[in-house]
């Protein structure tokens, strides 16, 4: 870490090549190796829990969780991934999978959005929050960079993680009609305004 700035909750990170990025403390993962932490890497607590409550590892990072600290909540057993690598696995430029089994998994995991979409502190324009917390992955974004706003709740989902596009979005692009999956309760809606000039 080369720089930390607690009041807009960043870290400035500089890497072996002496690039530097910002990144924000939401995006920086617990400090353990995968697989050997016995704590959930949310709640960091350990697997003192009720049998169905339990710690569940993530097959691809390792990470530990909590089934119900996972959002959305870890039901029965078998092989999973936890969202950060399902995101990770299924996100592309253009739009996110659509078919296969990281697809459905992706699919699931967006009827929970991972923050309160409540406490985001919004500008007057309702282009950017303080938190810098958009999209189904609760990553940062910029309102013009790809991004489609939901019409019912008017938060901002990044073109990568949506998955009813069927050509990639211009940048500023918002001749359209769209519906997050939290607010259909299942796949997204999109519809393209009709350009008049």
């Amino acid at each position: 870490l080369a720089q930390v700035d607690p009041l807009r909750q960043v870290c400035l990170v500089q890497f072996e090549d002496d690039s530097q990025f910002l990144v924000l403390w939401k995006d920086i993962n617990p400090a353990a190796v995968p697989g050997e932490e016995r704590t959930c890497c949310v709640c960091h607590l350990e697997d003192l829990t009720p049998e169905e409550n339990r710690l569940v590892r993530c097959e691809k990072c390792s990470h530990a969780y909590h089934q119900e600290c996972h959002l959305p909540q870890v039901l029965g057993d078998g092989p999973w991934m936890c969202r950060q690598c399902v995101f990770a696995v299924a996100t592309k430029r253009g739009g996110a999978l659509k078919k296969g089994p990281y697809a459905k998994a992706m699919l699931g995991m967006k009827l929970v959005l991972p923050y309160q979409l409540k406490a985001l502190e919004w500008d007057a324009e309702h282009l950017t929050n303080r938190q810098q917390c958009y999209c189904y992955c609760g990553g940062p974004g910029e309102w013009n960079l790809k991004m489609l706003q939901c019409r019912r709740c008017a938060q901002w989902f990044h073109e990568a993680c949506t998955q009813c596009l069927s050509k990639p979005l211009l940048y500023g692009d918002r001749f359209y009609i769209f519906e997050c999956c939290v607010c259909t309760g299942g796949p997204e809606t999109v519809r393209r305004l009709p350009l008049r000039w």
